[in-house]
């Protein structure tokens, strides 16, 4: 009882620090785009602002954020596509502290419309419906913009949502990233994400104070790629991610000794 007790009056104190900055970030994702007129560097300065607040709020907070494997990741001056595995809330949060390229991550067109925190989806992401095609082609458009104009690099959760460990380790990719990829040339980095659901386990409040271990992967590149390599491409990244959580994930213990099929295998 005293520790549930605990742990609300932290989630309380954890919203009211996470509110500070996104309020200031909401003032910014305004004022930005009129003092700094070019694109490319009102860009930049929000994302650097987006990973001060998840490190000042993680710091605060008591939510220690390890990066495990830095040396193998792509160099903070060559853009490239981040995927990942998408396990919690606090995935973006372990992101934006740990990720030392200037990104932007692709969100649902959805999230535009959330109170307060939409108009920085808007400034700080790539919005998405992917179920239009026009949408999608304008986000590919827009993508390749940042990367090649403004030199930033772009993440993308090609599972789509949230996978449930009670069942799989992995759900099923979505091929989009691995086109961008393919299609621009630009290498896959991928990444894991551990441990983030102690900070809320079963999605369900209070938070709790953890350690959320960020682990890069070697990375894919894509040098004379087409589309047409994507699905294969889907099929290794995918493989290899499971892989490393297996190792790294206690969570996915059970599933050890009887690994998952890769639903791409066929594109291998």
């Amino acid at each position: 009882m005293i520790k549930r007790l605990f742990y609300w009056i932290y989630t309380g104190y954890a919203g009211f620090v996470f509110a500070i900055p996104m309020l200031i970030g909401v003032g910014l994702s305004f004022i930005l785009p009129i003092v700094l007129p070019s694109e490319r560097r009102w860009r930049r300065a929000f994302l650097a602002y987006c990973r001060f607040w998840a490190n000042t709020w993680a710091k605060l907070v008591g939510v220690k954020i390890v990066v495990q494997n830095e040396e193998v990741c792509v160099k903070p001056n060559q853009q490239c596509v981040f995927v990942g595995n998408h396990a919690s809330y606090g995935d973006i949060i372990a992101l934006a502290a740990a990720v030392k390229h200037s990104f932007s991550g692709v969100a649902k067109m959805e999230s535009k419309n959330y109170f307060l925190f939409g108009h920085v989806f808007k400034r700080s992401s790539v919005l998405v419906d992917r179920k239009d095609p026009e949408s999608r082609k304008k986000s590919y458009i827009e993508i390749k913009k940042l990367a090649f104009d403004y030199g930033i690099s772009v993440f993308i959760f090609p599972e789509g949502t949230f996978s449930n460990p009670d069942k799989e380790v992995l759900m099923p990719f979505n091929s989009g990233a691995f086109r961008i990829a393919a299609e621009l040339n630009l290498p896959i980095q991928p990444i894991i994400i551990t441990h983030v659901r102690d900070m809320m386990p079963n999605f369900k409040l209070p938070l709790r104070p953890c350690t959320i271990y960020f682990r890069y992967l070697p990375p894919t590149y894509t040098q004379g790629c087409t589309v047409e390599d994507a699905d294969k491409l889907r099929a290794q990244v995918w493989q290899q991610i499971q892989d490393a959580l297996l190792i790294h994930e206690p969570l996915y213990k059970p599933f050890v000794n009887n690994p998952p099929a890769n639903p791409h295998a066929a594109d291998l």
